[in-house]
């Protein structure tokens, strides 16, 4: 700002922020123009990739997660011979073009946690020691943009499936810590789709008589 008393003099006053208890945010929500808009108004909305483009959205500060099942998983124990999973990772590439470093930021880590039917996050995929939380940063294509992805091993949480009977919802919610919980999000594609898509790699070792 500047006064002009006795002569013009530029000026200024310096506000920090400080988080405390009086200290809040909110964020308001319009979903009415997208691909997930709609719904019973329950709350919990569940809205399938087939009828979003062929797309998976993440974005915690606004209350969305998305949730990946596996349900043919079963299907490597079908196969002729006795067979074991030896790793599985679960690779997810954002789409080409949602996401920059100004507008549409990554999230700069995400974690998974099992759930079923329920839609409820239950145990929380862990690290190699066992012990802590298994976070994914993201690794960037700085060049082409094609090659983005984020990578989870979750050998661990498929020998117990595999081990148990395999229900269709079984899957993972792929969620954001709660420190980092921002307007971060991330746009996956399914199968189906062309662009940035989820990848579910194993490695297997077929044991022969």
């Amino acid at each position: 700002y500047h006064t002009n008393t006795p002569y013009p003099v530029d000026s200024f006053a310096d506000f920090p922020s400080l988080a405390n208890a009086l200290a809040y945010n909110q964020i308001s929500i319009d979903r009415s123009k997208t691909l997930i808009a709609g719904g019973s108004g329950s709350g919990l909305e569940i809205f399938p990739s087939i009828s979003t483009a062929n797309k998976g959205f993440t974005q915690a500060g606004t209350g969305v997660w998305m949730k990946i099942t596996v349900p043919s998983i079963s299907n490597i124990l079908l196969t002729d011979g006795l067979i074991r999973l030896q790793k599985a990772e679960l690779i997810l590439h954002p789409s080409p073009g949602s996401y920059d470093k100004s507008k549409f930021i990554l999230p700069p880590s995400l974690y998974l946690a099992e759930t079923d039917a329920t839609n409820v996050p239950g145990t929380i995929v862990l690290d190699s020691t066992g012990q802590g939380i298994q976070y994914s940063k993201p690794v960037i294509d700085e060049i082409y943009g094609l090659e983005t992805f984020y990578r989870f091993d979750i050998t661990a949480s498929l020998l117990q499936l595999l081990s148990t009977t395999v229900k269709p919802e079984f899957g993972f919610f792929v969620l954001e810590p709660q420190e980092s919980l921002q307007l971060n999000r991330a746009v996956f594609g399914d199968r189906n789709f062309s662009g940035g898509y989820a990848q579910l790699r194993l490695t297997l070792v077929k044991i022969k008589n």
